[in-house]
C-alpha cells in the first residue's frame, strides 16, 4: 500500500510556489497539530510528524535569504489541566482560536515583508493534522475571503453563519482570492466541529494533498473527506490511502515505522512545492517491529473506542451545512487561471528511498513464511492454545459472541500478543504509569480468561491462594478487531525485547553470581 500511495502521488501535478532566485517571492508555512498533541510539552506524547516539520521549517526561516515563515499552531485538548484537556478534547470549544493565531502571524510577517518589498508575492503552505487538518481548511478560507489585513488594526468577528470574519478599517495587504495556497492533510477527523463551520477548500488552494489512514475503525473517527478520494480529473488534487490507524498517518507513536514512511512521502509533495527542497526526510526503519499498526493509540485513544467492523474506513461528506452551503459535499473548483501562472511538475521518485520500501516488502515477505503461534511446536502454540479454550468456554456461556471465526481467532492472537505485552493498554488506562523496556512476559502462563462488564476482558494467572492472582486487562473489541498479522508481530517484538533485556542483564551481572533462569511460558 505504501508504494501504491507513492506511485499515486507521482502522478500529481505540482506547482512550484518559490524559487529560490526570485527575489519577490514568500512563503508561509502554517502547520496545525492533532488532537492533545502539543510539540512543547513532550508530557502529551512523541511529536507528530506535523510537529517535527515545523521544527524543519522554522530553523530555515531564520535564514533570510529562504523568505519564508513558519507558525505552529497546538492541537485541540492540549490544556495545562486534565479536565480542560478532556473537555476540549471531546467537545473542540477551542476550535477558533488556532485558525485565528496562525492568521494574526501570516498578517504580521506579510507586513514586515511588504515594507521592505512592495512587491512581495506570498504563498501559503497549510499542513494540518486530524482536526488540525480540517482547520487548515477553515484558514486557507479565511486567507482567500479576506485576503491578508494589516495586522495594526486586525480584528475578528463572524459572519451572519457564525464562522470566523476579518475585521479592518484599513485596505488589505494583499486582496482576496490572491494568494496561491496548498494543503497537507495528514487524515483529516472533524468530529464536533462547530456546526456551520465550512471545511471547503477555496479556489486558491490549487494544490491539494490528503492522506487518510486506510486501517483506521474507531467509529466516532470518520475520514473528513475535504479531497474527495483519487485525483481529480486535473491532476492538481489527490487523496491517498496510506496503511496503519490514525496516529500511523499523523505520528507521534513509541514505534514509528509507518509514521516515517508516509510523513517521508509528504516532505517529496513539500519539497516539489520548491523549486529547491527545503525538509530532510527521517531515516527508513528497516526493522519490522517498527511497523506497529495503531488502531487507537496516543492522545486520541480516549475518543471513540467503539469499532466498525465492516473492515473499511468511514467517510465523512459534508464540509458544511447544507442548508447553508450547496454543493456542501466537496470543496470548491482550483481557481485554474492562478494556477496557469505556475509551472508545475510531478513528484519525482528517490531511489534510495525505492530501494528501500522493497527491502522492506521482502523483509516482511520471509517473516510471513516463519512459523506462527498457531503452528504445532511453537514456544507460544500451548497457551494459545489455553486462551482458546478459555475463550470457547465464555462464549458457552454467552459472556461474549463474535462475527465469524475469524473475529474469533484474532481476539485469540491479540490476547496473546497481550499476555507478552501489555505496556499500550497499561498506558491507556493508567496514564504515566511505567514503560519501560520489557524485563519478562506480563504473565507466564494463563490459567483463565475472564470477561469483565466494562469493555474489558482477562487473562488471569492463579497464584497460591485465592487472592493471589494476577491480571493482564484489554480491550475487548479492539482485540477483535486487530489483524492476527499485527498481533503476531507483537509477539515477536515483545519476544526479542525480552531475550535483549535478559541478555543485557546477563552481561552485568555479577561474576560470582550465576544467572537467574529465564522465565518460563513465553520466555524465548
Amino acid at each position: 500500500m505504501e508504494q501504491d500511495m507513492r506511485e499515486q502521488l507521482g502522478q500529481l501535478s505540482v506547482p512550484v510556489l518559490q524559487r529560490q532566485g526570485s527575489a519577490h517571492e514568500h512563503l508561509f508555512f502554517a502547520f496545525l497539530d492533532g488532537t492533545g498533541q502539543d510539540l512543547d510539552n513532550p508530557k502529551l506524547g512523541p511529536s507528530t510528524t506535523v510537529g517535527l516539520l515545523f521544527e524543519q521549517a522554522l530553523a530555515h526561516s531564520a535564514e533570510p535569504d529562504n523568505r519564508m515563515a513558519a507558525h505552529y499552531s497546538r492541537g485541540i485538548g492540549t490544556q495545562p489541566n486534565a479536565v480542560g484537556r478532556t473537555l476540549d478534547g471531546m467537545l473542540a470549544y477551542s476550535w477558533d482560536d488556532n485558525i485565528k493565531d496562525a492568521y494574526v502571524e501570516l498578517a504580521r510577517k506579510t507586513s514586515l515583508w511588504v515594507r521592505s518589498d512592495p512587491e512581495a508575492e506570498v504563498r501559503v503552505i497549510g499542513t494540518g493534522y486530524s482536526r488540525g487538518a480540517v482547520q487548515t481548511a477553515g484558514l486557507l478560507r479565511l486567507i482567500d475571503q479576506y485576503g491578508i489585513a494589516d495586522p495594526a488594526d486586525l480584528k475578528f468577528g463572524n459572519d451572519q453563519n457564525g464562522n470566523i470574519s476579518v475585521l479592518s478599517s484599513s485596505p488589505p495587504l494583499i486582496g482576496p482570492g490572491k494568494i496561491a495556497q496548498a494543503a497537507l492533510l495528514f487524515d483529516p477527523v472533524a468530529t464536533n466541529m462547530p456546526r456551520n463551520y465550512d471545511a471547503r477548500l477555496p479556489p486558491s488552494a490549487i494544490s491539494r494533498v490528503a492522506i487518510m489512514a486506510a486501517h483506521e475503525q474507531r467509529e466516532l473517527f470518520p475520514h473528513q473527506a475535504i479531497n474527495d478520494p483519487g485525483m481529480t480529473p486535473d491532476g492538481r488534487a489527490i487523496n491517498v490511502a496510506a496503511p496503519g490507524g490514525h496516529s500511523n498517518v499523523g505520528g507521534g507513536n513509541r514505534d514509528a515505522g509507518l509514521e516515517i514512511l508516509t510523513g517521508n512521502a509528504a516532505i517529496d509533495y513539500l519539497n516539489t512545492l520548491r523549486d529547491q527542497p527545503l525538509f530532510e526526510k527521517r531515516a527508513v526503519p528497516m526493522d519490522l517491529d517498527t511497523m506497529t499498526l495503531y488502531q487507537a493509540g496516543g492522545a486520541t485513544a480516549l475518543y471513540g473506542l467503539k469499532i466498525d467492523r465492516d473492515g473499511e474506513r468511514n467517510l465523512r461528506d459534508a464540509l458544511a451545512n447544507c442548508k447553508i452551503v450547496d454543493p456542501c459535499n466537496d470543496s470548491e473548483p482550483i481557481d485554474q487561471a492562478l494556477a496557469a501562472r505556475f509551472e508545475h511538475r510531478s513528484i519525482q521518485p528517490d531511489p534510495a528511498e525505492q530501494a528501500q520500501l522493497q527491502a522492506l516488502v521482502e523483509l516482511a515477505a520471509q517473516r510471513d513464511q516463519r512459523k506462527a503461534p498457531d503452528a504445532p511446536g511453537h514456544v507460544d502454540n500451548p497457551t494459545l492454545a489455553r486462551i482458546r479454550e478459555g475463550v470457547q468456554a465464555a462464549e458457552d456461556k454467552g459472556q461474549v459472541s463474535f462475527a465469524n471465526g475469524l473475529e474469533r481467532e484474532q481476539f485469540c492472537r491479540s490476547a496473546l500478543a497481550c499476555a507478552m505485552d501489555n505496556r499500550e493498554t497499561r498506558q491507556a488506562l493508567y496514564p504515566g504509569s511505567n514503560d519501560g523496556p520489557l524485563q519478562g512476559s506480563e504473565i507466564s502462563r494463563v490459567d483463565e480468561v475472564v470477561f469483565g462488564s466494562k469493555g474489558y476482558a482477562f487473562l488471569v494467572q492463579h497464584g497460591s491462594g485465592p487472592h493471589d492472582q494476577q491480571r493482564v486487562p484489554f480491550d475487548i473489541e479492539l482485540a477483535k478487531q486487530t489483524p492476527v498479522a499485527v498481533s503476531d508481530q507483537k509477539l515477536e517484538a515483545a519476544a526479542s525485547e525480552i531475550e535483549q533485556q535478559q541478555a543485557f542483564q546477563l552481561q552485568h551481572a555479577a561474576p560470582q553470581q550465576a544467572p537467574e533462569p529465564a522465565l518460563g511460558g513465553f520466555a524465548r
